[in-house]
């Protein structure tokens, strides 16, 4: 049965990436007696396409995030002195939205306020 299933995927199985090298199942496909190892073959320029974009990082940092929560990362990461007044003009949202803003991503323990309300600074955690 199992070498039905490699003919069967060895016939249809013409897997290549940009006109490269087509992979048979025996290249892909590892079958012991009791799993079935599947290895996906990749191109050294996808592999340095995607190294090279940090999507960890972004990916990370974005998670359960809403877009004024993401905006409000970004601009304390350029500017840690900003007010909420400034923040709230330059996102397009109320002063209220951002201290809402500011409350949720101290919860999630993505920002910290060093210093008193008027003369401190906010610092991106994570």
């Amino acid at each position: 049965m199992i070498g039905s299933f490699i003919a069967l995927l060895n016939k249809n199985l013409n897997y290549s990436m940009n006109g490269n090298k087509a992979y048979t199942a025996i290249e892909v496909f590892e079958i012991q007696n009791n799993y079935i190892r599947c290895t996906i073959p990749f191109e050294r320029e996808v592999i340095a396409q995607i190294d090279s974009k940090n999507v960890g990082l972004n990916v990370g940092l974005n998670v359960g995030l809403n877009k004024t929560e993401r905006k409000v990362i970004e601009l304390l990461i350029k500017s840690p002195s900003i007010t909420a007044n400034e923040l709230s003009v330059q996102i397009g949202v109320t002063k209220r939205t951002i201290e809402r803003s500011f409350k949720t991503l101290q919860e999630k323990k993505l920002i910290e306020r060093i210093g008193s309300k008027r003369d401190g600074n906010w610092i991106v955690v994570k």
